[in-house]
């Protein structure tokens, strides 16, 4: 065993390795050595690269390549054909309105009872469309009608023109606002004011 040691380090001297070369003149020794240790990396270098590497990727079977492989034209004009899938434009379509009806306007009707003591009450303020009803609760005959006494020439359609005895009635509806005075025809002391407001 010494015997082989010994041999491998005459070889080691023999080769002339820069680690254990000498040189006489001290000024030229660093030389070698640093040109000697550029030249063992580039061999390593060179040895390391020449080592075949293992292959990492999978291999693809030669019918797949064919569809894969497309050259520059073939890429570009593909990209030219195929789009981006748009989705259909969808109208949604939504349900008419219900339709509106107008609630039925029913005129209002006031009361206005006629007894031994007058029209009562004997003022009332009524918007324009209202039906006033005069009741006859009284003795006595009932002539409603506007002023003035006897031609009612105020609001003329606001007129009785004719008598109701106890329990009988009548009625009118304003359609002309402003304030009308009445009495009853038949016993013209007895007055009442109806005010027609929008």
């Amino acid at each position: 065993m010494k015997k082989i040691i010994i041999f491998f380090i005459a070889i080691f001297f023999v080769s002339g390795s820069p680690l254990f070369a000498v040189e006489k003149n001290s000024t030229k020794k660093e030389v070698p050595m640093k040109q000697s240790i550029q030249i063992q990396k580039k061999v390593i270098m060179k040895k390391a690269t020449s080592i075949p590497q293992k292959a990492t990727m999978k291999v693809v079977p030669q019918k797949q390549v064919k569809k894969i492989q497309l050259t520059k034209k073939e890429s570009s004009s593909v990209k030219s054909v195929i789009k981006p899938a748009v989705k259909p434009f969808e109208i949604k379509s939504k349900a008419p309105a219900p339709a509106v009806i107008a609630p039925l306007v029913v005129p209002e009707k006031m009361i206005v009872t006629y007894t031994d003591s007058g029209f009562s009450p004997s003022f009332l303020s009524v918007k324009n469309g209202t039906t006033v009803t005069f009741k006859n609760e009284s003795a006595r005959s009932m002539w409603v009608a506007s002023n003035p006494h006897p031609v009612h020439t105020t609001y003329s359609a606001f007129d009785e023109k004719t008598s109701v005895d106890k329990g009988g009635e009548y009625s009118f509806t304003f359609t002309k606002s402003g304030n009308w005075k009445y009495h009853n025809h038949l016993s013209p002391g007895a007055r009442g004011e109806v005010d027609v407001t929008e």
